[in-house]
């Protein structure tokens, strides 16, 4: 099936304004998506993340009372091979681009490595910094006679 691309203005103050003010973006973010369900005829729909920060940008309380979006419309395969339509939608004017996760890295010198490299004796001690010893009489003030 080919690529579909559509153009909606959605209006979201009609699904958020009956919901208590801190509930009212991620409320928002539920009306976008039940829209783009039924007017698509489609079960899976993605957000992408510019659109996503725009509603959120003002916080939970006060989000966007109507966007406007670009709708992309695909057929996937998924793991076992079926084909599922799925639907990208992003701010107008904007290409959809996946969230980029961040990976986190790997914890240097954890307890279990420290003693891991003391047992094996590969262990790379850092060379320590030996605290200078102040003497009384450089910490005294000088007092004026």
């Amino acid at each position: 099936m080919a690529e579909e691309k559509r153009s909606y203005i959605i209006p979201l103050r009609r699904g958020f304004i009956n919901t208590p003010k801190y509930y009212r973006a991620k409320k928002a973010v539920s009306t976008l998506r039940i829209f783009i369900q039924k007017h698509m005829k489609v079960k899976v729909v993605r957000i992408g993340p510019e659109l996503n920060k725009k509603i959120w940008e003002r916080g939970i309380r006060n989000p966007l009372h109507k966007v406007k979006v670009t709708v992309f419309k695909q057929s996937v395969k998924d793991k076992k091979g079926k084909t599922i339509e799925l639907v990208k939608v992003e701010l107008d004017g904007i290409e959809y681009k996946e969230a980029v996760k961040s990976v986190k890295e790997e914890k240097q010198g954890g307890l279990a490595d420290k003693i891991a490299s003391k047992i094996t004796g590969t262990a790379k001690e850092a060379p320590k910094e030996e605290a200078k010893e102040v003497s009384k009489e450089e910490s005294k003030p000088v007092s004026k006679k």
